[in-house]
């Protein structure tokens, strides 16, 4: 491993804390069989994160046990390796604003 690499880990975890998540998630450990109305396509492209440089907005929304805090997690944590600050706001948090 380079040093470089152990860098990045680390920026991408010291980000991650400051931006509450209540885990980590990857892309690549979701269940894409288990939600086969998802356009996979759509989630790969949203990881790419131009929707950041467009000023776009993304909200999942969805019954529970769908796997959107799973994504939400997933995509945030490919923002932050794209040196984007991020914050985890649940629905909840959202309502009391």
């Amino acid at each position: 491993m380079s040093p470089n690499w152990r860098r990045d880990e680390q920026r991408i975890s010291t980000a991650g804390n400051i931006a509450q998540f209540p885990f980590v998630r990857e892309l690549d450990g979701f269940d894409f069989d288990a939600q086969p109305s998802l356009d996979q396509r759509q989630i790969r492209e949203l990881a790419t994160c131009r929707w950041i440089a467009h000023g776009g907005t993304v909200l999942l929304l969805g019954p529970p046990g769908t796997g959107k805090t799973h994504l939400a997690m997933a995509l945030r944590r490919e923002a932050i390796r794209q040196n984007h600050s991020v914050q985890f706001v649940t629905a909840a948090v959202c309502r009391l604003s």
